[in-house]
């Protein structure tokens, strides 16, 4: 979710705009040998979108749709001695997403509520990673994961009645980067690091008010507390620093905008785990 005040100086871009997603997933695993593992999944994907930028001085579209489609995951593991491979895939998924354009305020176009349809595609990942005992009591993580970013390269939104309007994103595709360690400091308590490297897939051509991102850092420390034989409490601080970057878009106004973003990310989180 991402939302500017009404009068933002980049309205004709972005004022705000939502997306969830719910996946529903039957998953299947199998214990080929005594070192290898695998597993499968189908998922069910549903896409629920929203956008609101402006159209004139006093005038607002607001597009609403939702879509949904079907995917796959496969995955396997093995294991040698304290260590263990990891690799997996997760198949992307290509949204046809239908609903409504509404018009609102006085402008160009004419108020009411239109007919729209665009595709959206969202990028397959290909994971992998590694998990070695250092000790009995101290375990590393290593990690890589690949996002074919690429295929959310432009969006095309048709109106009906009105016409075709679309928004170069021209994604490239991404890698990040982990390192963390867990470490069993007692019986009833368990700590952990971590830190990763997650590039951005948007350029400085390209960024939008929509997603203005940037590179990213994770820092994380995690701790889980065994309460008792039913119970675990987990609790998690990460710290996300975000690099500068710029965006310089022309408007539908024509203006061009230009702007520098910067932003830190914190967050706090807290689980409870009970076994019946």
């Amino acid at each position: 979710d991402n939302r500017y005040d009404a009068n933002f100086f980049g309205r004709f871009e972005h004022i705000s705009g939502s997306l969830k997603a719910v996946d529903y997933t039957v998953a299947l695993g199998h214990q080929l040998t005594d070192r290898i593992r695998l597993g499968g999944a189908l998922y069910l994907q549903q896409l629920d979108v929203e956008q609101v930028k402006a159209t004139a001085a006093t005038q607002t579209a607001t597009l609403e749709g939702d879509a949904e489609d079907m995917g796959f995951s496969l995955g396997a593991q093995y294991q040698t001695g304290t260590t263990t491979f990891g690799l997996s895939y997760r198949s992307g998924t290509e949204q046809d997403i239908s609903g409504t354009n509404l018009i609102s305020g006085t402008g160009t176009i004419p108020t009411g509520t239109y007919l729209a349809k665009t595709t959206m595609k969202l990028p397959a990942v290909t994971s992998v990673g590694i998990e070695h005992g250092i000790n009995e009591r101290t375990i590393l993580y290593l990690g890589a994961t690949r996002y074919g970013w690429s295929v959310y390269d432009a969006i095309t939104v048709e109106t009906a009645g009105i016409g075709a309007s679309t928004t170069q994103n021209r994604y490239s595709d991404t890698t990040n980067f982990s390192i963390g360690v867990g470490h069993q400091y007692r019986a009833d308590l368990q700590l952990r690091a971590g830190l990763m490297i997650d590039p951005t897939p948007t350029n400085n051509r390209d960024r939008s008010f929509s997603t203005p991102d940037s590179d990213r850092a994770w820092i994380t420390l995690g701790a889980s507390k065994t309460v008792n034989d039913t119970t675990v409490v987990d609790i998690a601080f990460s710290h996300i620093r975000v690099d500068d970057a710029a965006i310089n878009k022309v408007s539908g106004s024509g203006y061009a905008v230009s702007a520098d973003i910067a932003a830190n990310h914190n967050i706090i989180s807290v689980g409870f785990r009970k076994t019946f």
